[in-house]
């Protein structure tokens, strides 16, 4: 059997397969939030794969009246642990913990400018007329402060080198993109909202996305490329959460991009 009668024999095993990735299914529990039972999807309001508030109405009380907010440093110990489970080379896998670590720091600093920085910017033309909140960002929780902790539970890296393997086989076999789908990396976090003067829980969230699909990507030669961009998205996901009313949807980012960069 010749490559192409393969591929095509493949074909519907390669499709669920980039159904699956585009779709990046809930991660499983880490341990990390309190109440991972009563988790369910909110579409109505956030773009993330399950969400539990207790008190909808506290966490709208809180959300006007404390003017600052506090992200603490990202929780890696989790995806480490994962990491540490499959057995890599002790080399590969010190390499993996150091990038975790080195991510958590980013999403840190992108979340704490996306909330520092949030002004409705990008909210559609069709929305009602919204009062946009801002918060200071506190590098400690005060008694007027929500906070936000976040881990990191799962990161599986883009793979370069079959990217470059599909680019190579699409000059060959039409359809062989799909293959590409193969060396696609993923991220999950989970989340808890408090409240900085009792520690009272005001909001649990958790979400995994996978690496956006794209024509032409220059992301998909670079290991953590897209899953920067996926941090990008949640940081900015997370600033219009805070920023705006529990009526607004805050919109999922597309499982695509047209961006090649």
């Amino acid at each position: 059997m010749n490559a192409r009668l393969i591929l095509v024999a493949l074909a519907p095993v390669l499709l669920c397969t980039a159904c699956t990735v585009f779709k990046a299914r809930p991660a499983e529990d880490s341990g990390f939030l309190p109440y991972p039972e009563l988790l369910k999807p909110m579409p109505e309001r956030a773009p993330f794969n399950a969400v539990y508030v207790p008190d909808p109405k506290r966490m709208e009380e809180l959300r006007l009246k404390y003017p600052f907010i506090s992200v603490l440093p990202i929780n890696t110990l989790p995806a480490e642990a994962k990491i540490r489970a499959k057995q890599l080379p002790s080399g590969v896998e010190d390499s993996r913990i150091a990038d975790v670590r080195e991510l958590s720091a980013y999403f840190h600093a992108r979340l704490t400018s996306a909330f520092s920085e949030y002004d409705g910017d990008g909210l559609s033309a069709d929305d009602e007329p919204i009062s946009v909140r801002r918060f200071a960002v506190r590098d400690e929780p005060t008694d007027q402060t929500l906070v936000l902790e976040i881990a990191i539970t799962e990161i599986s890296p883009n793979l370069p080198e079959v990217s470059a393997v599909a680019t190579v086989a699409g000059f060959i076999l039409p359809g062989s993109s799909i293959i590409r789908l193969f060396g696609s990396g993923s991220i999950a976090i989970e989340g808890i909202v408090r409240d900085g003067k009792t520690g009272e829980l005001l909001a649990e969230f958790r979400d995994r996305e996978a690496d956006k699909s794209a024509p032409i990507s220059v992301r998909d030669y670079q290991m953590y490329a897209h899953i920067r961009r996926t941090l990008d998205d949640w940081a900015d996901q997370l600033a219009e959460l805070a920023g705006t009313v529990p009526s607004h949807q805050v919109k999922d980012s597309l499982p695509f991009t047209l961006d090649p960069l």
